[in-house]
């Protein structure tokens, strides 16, 4: 039987060098451990991996952690405009629409305290409009300091020229934003100057003053106008909450490969590093030794 020592030798070859290349990812990866983890110990290590590493780490984990603790502070504001808004349109609106359609019964109407039953609504709604959260007031723009957002819509109509408005806000116009990731800003927060509490603040109005034709209608506009804004708040929510699970990740991640870098036992780890060296030489003299049988074979 005849041997082809080329192809023999080529093939041991391919192997030695793809061993090498083994050992010396495993190498690296455990050197790494040592001079990341134990700088301080193994000064002469340094000179590879510098302990920057492990600290640039550490401070992009302290960051996410503060951006996660933003982020669910901003969502848990948004939670509760969301129960505002919820406890408007639910609980408020469904009651102010009864008395609606009963002020609308001819049959009804002379046994109904109207203007009192309507002032109650308002004074629930102008309640809602007045929350704090965290002790600022949720529905004041930039102005969170006010003492109140909203003035005295029960006995005040905010009604001119038969044209709903905000007389009563006593907020601005700005719209908050912030930053929930370095790539996205969110504009959030609604005011109490929106279209859609004016709407409903005039419906009860035109029921105190007897105009159940408009009371009826704006009141259907203002519900249309609250349910957006609910779904916006919703979508503004969702988008947090989404980003709270990326750094959440992120921060997982991290921790991972810190830990890896400071927890690493060298007392297993320097044998391990001897006999991967030894493994290193070896493979580097079987190449040589390889690489001279396949020069002799093709003189031959």
């Amino acid at each position: 039987m005849t041997i082809d020592f080329r192809r023999t030798t080529h093939l041991f070859n391919s192997l030695a060098k793809s061993n090498m290349s083994d050992v010396q990812e495993k190498l690296f990866k455990l050197s790494e451990q040592v001079e990341v983890g134990k700088i301080t110990s193994y000064q002469d290590l340094s000179s590879k991996i510098p302990i920057d590493n492990l600290l640039s780490m550490k401070d992009v984990q302290i960051s996410l952690n503060g951006k996660i603790k933003n982020n669910e502070l901003l969502d848990t504001k948004l939670r509760e405009i969301d129960r505002v808004l919820r406890s408007m349109l639910e609980d408020v609106m469904r009651d102010s629409q009864k008395l609606s359609m009963e002020a609308n019964n001819p049959g009804i109407i002379q046994y109904l305290p109207v203007q009192a039953l309507a002032e109650s609504q308002l004074s629930k709604i102008q309640s809602l409009l007045n929350s704090s959260f965290d002790g600022q007031k949720l529905f004041a723009g930039a102005k969170t300091n006010v003492s109140l957002t909203v003035s005295d819509i029960v006995h005040n109509t905010n009604i001119v020229n038969n044209v709903p408005t905000a007389n009563y806000y006593n907020g601005d116009e700005v719209v908050l934003t912030d930053s929930i990731s370095t790539t996205e800003n969110i504009a959030y927060g609604i005011k109490a100057s929106d279209p859609a509490f004016q709407n409903f603040i005039a419906a009860h109005h035109f029921m105190i003053i007897g105009d159940y034709i408009n009371a009826s209608s704006y009141l259907q506009i203002a519900k249309d106008q609250l349910s957006d804004l609910l779904i916006q708040v919703g979508v503004q929510s969702k988008s947090i909450e989404d980003q709270i699970h990326i750094d959440e990740k992120a921060t997982l991640l991290l921790m991972k490969n810190i830990s890896d870098a400071e927890d690493v036992d060298i007392t297993l780890v320097f044998p391990q590093i001897t006999q991967l060296e030894s493994q290193l030489r070896a493979a580097f003299m079987l190449t040589n030794r390889l690489s001279e049988l396949s020069l002799v074979n093709y003189l031959k």
